[in-house]
């Protein structure tokens, strides 16, 4: 059985005007496309579809939580995302070109699936920056932390190549 069924929208059938559609992304949504970062996620996504005699606009309204991991310390670090994201949908031939946002179908297609959108819409809205929140992120794993602070006092005197110094010599000498 294919899993990503749910998420084709037969339009052809459809009414001109404008239609909901509510989906449910968890973990197994996110396996499909085998990235690795989302497979601890639920996200509740609303399409609202209008359908119009020459294109379709799709207004896509999806928030969630996805557990990532802290960037400082390591640990579990459970984020919420809210996003939007519009799609235009238009019928003509398959020889232009596909934007970021307008896509163009055959106007003998009479299916959409909007599987690889959603995934998509939600893979760029997850924060560049994952650290858990508070000051100088006071959440963060405090064993980790200190580890970590342990680790890079040892190596503050960096080992300098004799060559060098005997080049910066040459620089006070001529002063």
């Amino acid at each position: 059985m294919d899993t990503t069924k749910e998420f084709i929208i037969h339009f052809q059938g459809l009414k001109l005007g404008v239609h909901h559609f509510d989906y449910t992304l968890d973990g197994r949504f996110f396996e499909l496309f085998s990235y690795d970062g989302l497979t601890k996620a639920t996200f509740k996504v609303k399409l609202k579809l209008e359908k119009k005699s020459n294109m379709m606009l799709l207004d896509f309204d999806f928030n969630g939580e996805i557990e990532l991991l802290c960037d400082r310390c390591g640990g579990e670090l459970l984020t919420p995302i809210i996003g939007e994201e519009q799609l235009i949908v238009k019928y003509g031939e398959k020889n232009y070109d596909n934007t970021d946002d307008v896509i163009v179908i055959s106007p003998t297609e009479y299916e959409l699936d909007v599987s690889q959108y959603m995934y998509e819409f939600v893979v760029l809205n997850v924060p560049y920056s994952r650290v858990h929140s508070g000051e100088e992120g006071s959440q963060c794993d405090s064993g980790a932390i200190d580890k970590l602070t342990e680790l890079s006092s040892k190596n503050e005197e960096p080992e300098i190549d004799q060559r060098w110094s005997a080049l910066k010599q040459l620089l006070t000498d001529k002063e």
